[in-house]
């Protein structure tokens, strides 16, 4: 179900672990910040969290009938969530939770939604992307700023077309990055050669 087509609601989620007191480390601060904002301006737009979050990690309470949290799930769970799911915002942020710390990219969680069709808004403050996603037409890169945020969340909330097309062409790409031939194939056959060296010795 998308927003604009088979339903007038725009759903956003989070969908990380909770490694910091607020969630710094994965943007879950600037996410919640956004949510605040958007919610004032549209009545038409609700927010999901999973993972090891909750109401009193920060103060919800003013967006309180507008934001839902799951805790954290099996990857069972996800198919049916991920239905009516339109954007994963994962505005995750390198070095806050210890010195050289960073998260890849996209996450983990941000490709199992990816290939479930949601559409990936994230940040990428390590330049970590070197072409794979196309910016704008696969996946989209924001900030992390809750302002940014907000108008890259109203863009598409006007243009819910755009969004549909960034939805299917990230899971095509997904499934193109992850394919066997991509990820396995070229692996066995650097063991294969390594292999036959042993066994020509």
């Amino acid at each position: 179900e998308r927003y604009g087509f088979q339903k007038n609601t725009l759903d956003i989620c989070f969908v990380a672990q909770k490694y910091t007191e607020y969630g710094i480390d994965k943007g879950y601060d600037k996410f919640i910040e956004a949510a605040h904002i958007l919610v004032k301006k549209y009545d038409n737009i609700n927010f999901h969290v999973v993972g090891s979050f909750d109401k009193d990690v920060i103060d919800v309470s003013k967006i309180r009938e507008r934001i839902a949290f799951y805790g954290t799930q099996p990857t069972e769970w996800f198919k049916d969530f991920y239905k009516n799911k339109d954007i994963i915002i994962s505005p995750n942020i390198p070095f806050m939770l210890l010195p050289g710390s960073f998260d890849g990219f996209p996450t983990g969680c941000v490709i199992e939604a990816g290939l479930n069709e949601v559409a990936m808004f994230v940040t990428d403050e390590l330049d970590m992307n070197k072409n794979w996603f196309e910016d704008g037409k696969e996946i989209v890169i924001i900030k992390p700023s809750p302002k940014f945020i907000t108008k890259t969340v109203e863009f598409y909330l006007k243009n819910p077309s755009k969004l549909q097309v960034i939805s299917e062409a990230g899971a095509l790409k997904i499934k193109d990055l992850f394919s066997f031939e991509k990820q396995i194939a070229h692996r066995i056959s650097i063991i294969e050669g390594e292999l036959d060296k042993i066994e020509s010795n």
